[in-house]
């Protein structure tokens, strides 16, 4: 794909508006299903008092690997071309999210050891949700290789 033609901007600013966004769905998702009796017996307006926090959270925490990794897939031009382009966008995804929240990890390690705990308990569900949501924001945005449309 020639320079000309790559969408460098809306990569970019696609993973760092939806990115997040994209994240703190998944991750109500995934609370839905962990424990769905305890979410469905609370009424609605806690549900939304939920997953708006979670959202807010999530874009928040998020913004930056999302930003970081639309940045990289931009810059290495990645063009899906078939399926394994998906698994590698994942690993793209997990991997700068993994690097985030190590310096994360190190910064409440150095001030706050109980809540390190606590983030290392989480992390292996971050790192899920963050490639999922790479993927997710990806397949809409990332342009395709013209023999699989």
């Amino acid at each position: 794909m020639s320079d000309v033609s790559y969408p460098k901007s809306m990569v970019t600013t696609c993973y760092a508006l939806f990115g997040g966004a994209v994240g703190g769905l998944l991750a109500y998702a995934c609370l839905t299903i962990y424990d769905p009796k305890s979410i469905f017996d609370k009424g609605l307006e806690i549900n939304l008092k939920i997953l708006s926090y979670l959202l807010y959270l999530s874009v928040l925490t998020g913004s930056f690997p999302a930003i970081c990794t639309g940045l990289y897939l931009s810059f290495k031009k990645f063009v899906i071309n078939n399926i394994a382009s998906y698994f590698k966008v994942f690993i793209i995804g997990t991997i700068i999210t993994a690097i985030y929240m190590l310096g994360y990890w190190l910064w409440l390690f150095l001030n706050d050891l109980s809540q390190a705990m606590l983030l290392e308990v989480i992390a292996l569900l971050m790192l899920l949700v963050s490639g999922l949501s790479t993927v997710i924001v990806g397949y809409f945005v990332l342009p395709k290789h013209k023999e699989i449309l």
